[in-house]
């Protein structure tokens, strides 16, 4: 008797080959189209100072901190009860492990099948809440490149500079920050009105809807509470701006740091099409393509997009051992305070012990005749 695979199966193992592939080919042409060697990758890797390598590692460590800050937020509305259990370091530890796993699957689907994982594991919760907080939480991060992009594009193309974008970034953000904290919720409302009209006719767009109404209930989209996620999502979106403009720094090529804070927006734009473990090519090529078009020879971006991703990788692993031990020492602590108040349980169970067994219940015997004297 033959086995026969189901077409599930099927497509998803012709799906894993089809990325495989793809990313195999991506970076062969990107090695072989570059012109930079090996030894001179690692010679650049081996003259990085430890200023540099500690402010990288420091960078992923804020950046991991402040999406977990994000996640916290989001879970005490969605799962109240496992939020209120899991400390900072809970947080932070899952944060971290979801982000060395996006070095190898998709970023977004990495993360939230880590946290969904950890909040179904520790605390018996909702696995699939805990996945779509980490989704609504992460696509912030999504928000804020975007909406960074056109200043960019017209920077770049008009050679404008570093100081008209920031200026112009920094009006963008304000400006959105301004109508989330004033009417962030109203608009949510008017979106979920239109996918509520529109839904009758388009059937896809009626999840949506009462997805939207369910956030509604639970005060996701209050005011203040998404100013506070925007805010944090801007704070992570810089650390991570930071920490390309180290590795431009650390690897000494002729490329302006200038040039990496405009191009960030586009390439984190551009790994929103997750084809490859991990954005493995389409990061590196994205980058490639950005800084020849500002002036940086072929070899220089080839060099710096390989050393970028192996520097962000490493120091996603160093984040990652500290969130372990961040984490291991909050159980540790949290296992110390309870046992005093196990102990104090214990003797109050042998106290009642005690006084049950010292109290007797005397019963009177059956009256016997009275004697005749």
């Amino acid at each position: 008797m033959t086995l026969v695979p189901s077409p599930v199966v099927i497509r998803r193992v012709a799906t894993i080959s089809s990325s495989v592939g793809l990313t195999v080919v991506l970076l062969s042409l990107l090695w072989h189209q570059t012109d930079f060697s090996t030894e001179q990758t690692l010679e650049v890797l081996l003259n990085i100072g430890p200023t540099l390598l500690t402010g990288i590692v420091l960078a992923s460590t804020l950046q991991m901190l402040v999406g977990a800050a994000k996640w916290r937020m989001v879970s005490e509305k969605m799962l109240p009860r496992s939020s209120s259990q899991a400390g900072a370091g809970f947080f932070f530890f899952y944060s971290s492990v979801g982000a060395v796993l996006s070095q190898v699957l998709p970023a977004h689907l990495s993360s939230a099948a880590a946290r969904g994982a950890a909040v179904k594991l520790h605390y018996g919760d909702s696995g699939l809440k805990g996945a779509i907080s980490s989704v609504y939480e992460q696509g912030f991060d999504l928000v804020v490149p975007a909406l960074l992009v056109p200043a960019s594009v017209c920077c770049l193309v008009n050679d404008a500079g570093l100081h008209a974008w920031l200026a112009t970034a920094l009006a963008v953000v304000v400006l959105t920050a301004l109508t989330l904290g004033i009417a962030g919720s109203r608009l949510v409302g008017l979106i979920q009105r239109w996918l509520d009209i529109l839904g009758a006719d388009i059937l896809f767009l009626r999840p949506v809807g009462r997805l939207l109404a369910s956030g509604r209930k639970l005060n996701l989209f209050e005011n203040r509470f998404l100013l506070k996620i925007f805010v944090l999502a801007v704070a992570r979106y810089t650390a991570h701006v930071a920490r390309a403009v180290l590795v431009s720094c650390a690897v000494g090529l002729d490329i302006a740091p200038s040039d990496i804070v405009m191009i960030v927006p586009l390439v984190q734009l551009a790994l929103i099409v997750a084809l490859t473990p991990g954005s493995l090519g389409i990061s590196e090529w994205s980058w490639v393509g950005l800084l020849v078009l500002t002036g940086t020879s072929l070899e220089s971006a080839g060099l710096f997009a390989v050393t970028h991703r192996i520097l962000m990788f490493a120091s996603l692993l160093v984040t990652f051992l500290l969130s372990a031990l961040a984490y291991a020492a909050e159980r540790q602590l949290g296992a110390r305070a309870l046992q005093p108040v196990c102990r104090a349980d214990e003797v109050g169970r042998q106290i009642s012990r005690s006084a049950s067994g010292s109290v007797r219940t005397v019963s009177p015997g059956p009256k016997g005749p009275d004697k005749i004297s």
